[in-house]
């Protein structure tokens, strides 16, 4: 596993699913601010049906309804309806993510830690997503809201010292020593 950021803003997703794994995905995917994404449910319940909004489409995703994606998710479909979503997914080129299906995964979606835009993520690369979501209860309780000002008040200290004319390595020990004044590890 090799893990990377991406700005989703570029490119439409899929959501192909129903029930609950569905939902979650969709408050997923909502949370950070996704924009464009397009949920594929032809059972979809009161509660999905209401997240998804104008954004659901009645039944599951074709060919052409995947060629122009960057991304598909799959989540709380059988297996017989998720696969050849997945394989149909690949075909194009597309990355896919079959939620708690390793074998039809391109990349895996972490337990997730959000505090503005401060991002703690967990992954065991797909084996126990069980573990990850205790991990994240854990760190979850670690890092308040409030982390949320402290990155924002750090990030703009530090743009003012890049405007400042500080290189990398200076950047790196001027944060530290905001971090360690500020007593945020003590």
């Amino acid at each position: 596993m090799y893990p990377v950021l991406f700005d989703p803003s570029r490119f439409g997703i899929v959501l192909a699913g129903s029930g609950p794994s569905a939902l979650r995905r969709l408050q997923g995917l909502d949370d950070a601010g996704v924009q464009k994404v397009t949920v594929f449910s032809p059972d979809a319940d009161a509660q999905l049906r209401d997240a998804a909004g104008d954004r659901l489409v009645d039944h599951l995703p074709d060919r052409q309804d995947l060629a122009d994606v960057g991304l598909v998710l799959v989540a709380g479909l059988a297996d017989e309806i998720a696969e050849p979503i997945a394989v149909m997914a690949r075909e194009l080129g597309v990355p896919v993510n079959v939620e708690d299906r390793k074998k039809w995964c391109d990349f895996h979606v972490p337990a997730v830690v959000r505090r503005g835009d401060l991002l703690l993520t967990v992954s065991t690369g797909g084996q126990c997503p069980g573990l990850s979501s205790k991990i994240r209860e854990m760190l979850s309780s670690m890092f308040g809201a409030e982390w949320a000002e402290r990155l924002s008040d750090l990030g703009k200290e530090r743009e003012s010292w890049r405007a400042g004319g500080a290189d990398i390595p200076t950047l790196r020990a001027r944060t530290k020593e905001w971090i360690d004044q500020k007593g945020w590890f003590s």
